[in-house]
Parts: C-alpha cells; sequence; structure tokens
C-alpha cells in the first residue's frame, strides 16, 4: 500500500510511516495488522474537530450524495489513536488525511481529491484537480492553509484539547 502526499512541509518526502518502505520511490506499506477494519466500499477520512473552518468543510461534505460510504473520523476525538490506525501521531496533525478502500493513503491536496471523487457533485473538481496546473496551485495554496491552520480559532477549549499545539516545530522534522 503506497500514501500519497503534498508535502505540506520539507520532511513529507520522507516515507510515510511505515513497518517497511521502499527508500528510493517515497512508498511505504503500512502495517497490515495495524489497519482499522473497513468495508471495500468506502473511505476513512480524518480531520481535525477543533479547527472550525476544517469542521465546517467537513459538515458540508456530510450531506453531501455518497457521503453514506465515508468514514469522517475527528482525529481530536477523546480515544483517537492515530497509531491504532496505522498513522503518524505529527503527521495526521499536519495535513487532512484519507485512507482509500484498498488501503492506500491519500494526503493534503490529494486527501481533497480522494474524498470529493466520492461524492458526484465534487468528480469533476476533482477531475479538473488532477491536472498538473491546477493541482500545483491547490498544492500552494494547501500548504499557506496547512501553514496557518495551527493559529486559527479552535472549537471548545482549543489547545488544552488540541494535540496539534503541542507538535514539534516543522523544522525539527
Amino acid at each position: 500500500m503506497s500514501w500519497s502526499s503534498d508535502a505540506v512541509a520539507p520532511s513529507s518526502e520522507v516515507p510515510y510511516t511505515a513497518t517497511a518502505f521502499d527508500a528510493g520511490t517515497g512508498t511505504g506499506r503500512i502495517g497490515e495488522s495495524r489497519m482499522p477494519a473497513m468495508a471495500q466500499s468506502g473511505i476513512r477520512v480524518y480531520f481535525d474537530g477543533l479547527c472550525h473552518l476544517c469542521s465546517r468543510e467537513i459538515d458540508h461534505y456530510r450531506t453531501q450524495r455518497g457521503s453514506e460510504r465515508i468514514a469522517f473520523v475527528d482525529i481530536t476525538a477523546p480515544g483517537f489513536d492515530p497509531e491504532s490506525e496505522g498513522l503518524d501521531p505529527v503527521r495526521v496533525h499536519r495535513a487532512m488525511h484519507v485512507r482509500r478502500a484498498d488501503g492506500n493513503m491519500a494526503v493534503g491536496v490529494d486527501a481533497f481529491i480522494e474524498l470529493w471523487e466520492w461524492m458526484p457533485r465534487y468528480r469533476l473538481a476533482a477531475r479538473v484537480s488532477r491536472s498538473p496546473v491546477p493541482r500545483f496551485f491547490l498544492r500552494v495554496g494547501y500548504r499557506m492553509f496547512a501553514a496557518a491552520r495551527p493559529y486559527l480559532p479552535k472549537r471548545g477549549r482549543g489547545c488544552e484539547q488540541s494535540p496539534y499545539c503541542g507538535l514539534p516545530d516543522k523544522k525539527d522534522h
């Protein structure tokens, strides 16, 4: 199983989190035993439930046709354990992740494109976004948003609930 990424930070060029990896290609294999059980016909979207903008967007997606086959997972919910899902606990807070039905991971803009593919209303946007020029601009925009997201207002009590606030600086990775 491989993953795709937008390289939110220079460190994301390193293979994701894996039990084994091919360092030459930047692909990783997520341990089979750590994979969550999931229906073959759906995806899992990992999002920051404390981020106002992120939550509003996910709430919108939940109302769309096709969303019934999508599991939306709040990574800030009590009891969420990224490692039990085969996710790197730091990286999952840096960018949105989607686990495809086949177990492959999509990160950042690629995660949004994968999510859009599951909803008929957004399929054209997904197709257009896969083209090089739109994808380039989407990635630039997403990197800017991802860098600013920790500073955006939080839902609830904010930082005392969010593991994101205590993450090491990007330079450390």
